[in-house]
């Protein structure tokens, strides 16, 4: 059995090389766990996302009976729409493989980046904020594809991963997170993080029997 898992793929607007890739690693595992932010709904609608050319990626995830974990760019996305694509949408997932219990939780409500307020203004039309966002996301796009080394150092991504792994005392179970963006494996602390499959670079997990594999690709 392998169990893919991956987060923070922000999709909205359709990027053909992103499809390829995560068409690849989807059909290559046997079941799907997405750990939160799949969809960036500040920049599309859950609507506009189904009508999207995305949908071709839904009956190979409904194949593979995935379960979908609420992220923070998804407080819009309604059980309606994750229906489409996955068999179980929720805040957090536990379960059990091999005798080890793992725990699956997006990250953001123990990160306390609390983003709401942002999606609150855009829904009430008080201000262009899809605008804003999607300027927003340019900038970031530009500086991880030209300087990761100093994106990476501007999210402070080991700093949260710190905040995450430490958050459970005393906890038996692995606990499997996204929403830093910066991938981590650390079997001594039962952590790991998914990182992001976005701007070309790609990280996921691979649960595999007692195997826990962190791969890091281009696309």
């Amino acid at each position: 059995m392998k169990i893919l898992v991956f987060s923070d793929t922000h999709l909205s607007k359709f990027d053909d090389k992103k499809y390829q890739f995560l068409k690849k690693i989807i059909l290559d595992s046997d079941r799907v766990i997405i750990n939160g932010d799949f969809i960036d709904d500040w920049l599309i609608s859950g609507n506009e996302f189904l009508k999207s050319k995305w949908k071709s990626l839904f009956p190979l995830l409904l194949a593979k009976k995935t379960i979908y974990i609420r992220g923070n760019h998804e407080t819009t996305i309604t059980h309606e729409i994750a229906n489409h694509f996955s068999i179980k949408f929720c805040d957090y997932h536990e379960e059990y493989i091999k005798d080890k219990k793992f725990l699956f939780e997006h990250g953001d409500s123990i990160t306390k980046k609390n983003q709401h307020l942002l999606l609150k203004v855009a829904n009430n039309r008080i201000l262009n904020i899809r605008f804003l966002l999607k300027s927003f996301n340019f900038l970031r796009r530009s500086l991880n594809t030209r300087m990761p080394k100093l994106y990476k150092k501007f999210s402070k991504g080991e700093k949260w991963n710190n905040v995450l792994k430490n958050y459970y005392t005393d906890r038996e179970f692995f606990l499997i997170t996204g929403d830093t963006h910066n991938p981590e494996l650390d079997l001594e602390t039962k952590f790991a993080n998914t990182g992001k499959i976005m701007d070309g670079y790609a990280s996921y997990i691979l649960i595999m029997d007692n195997e826990i594999k962190l791969l890091y690709e281009k696309y």
